[in-house]
């Protein structure tokens, strides 16, 4: 492998210099080397990391119900009113009354017109 000098800055060299007495090593081009492979593993940790949120933020949407503070609000006095432990439970209650009820009243059947 040829070796070519690099030009820099003054103040580069002497970055570089500390840089070579915190990682021990004896050259510049050990140090330049010792960079460009810390580079590679950021850039492979990063692209990691971003993944990972990607990851968590589709099994937070593929999971969550988004109510709003209001609605949550209401949600979670029904649940303290029915006595129930989990949040699931409530949701679990409502769709078991909607399976299993023949029919539903007036009042319901307009507020589900205006909702949609």
């Amino acid at each position: 492998m040829a070796r070519v000098t690099i030009n820099a800055p003054e103040e580069v060299r002497d970055e570089l210099q500390k840089l070579r007495d915190q990682f021990r090593i004896k050259t510049d081009y050990e140090t330049i080397e010792r960079l460009m492979k810390e580079y590679r593993e950021f850039q492979e940790f990063r692209k990691r990391t971003e993944e990972e949120k990607a990851n968590q933020r589709a099994k937070a949407e593929s999971e969550m119900l988004v109510l709003g503070e209001a609605r949550k609000k209401t949600y979670m006095a029904l649940k303290k009113e029915l006595g129930l432990g989990l949040d699931v439970s409530v949701l679990d209650f409502l769709l078991a009354h909607y399976e299993n009820s023949p029919s539903i009243d007036k009042k319901t059947f307009d507020l589900f017109r205006h909702i949609n």
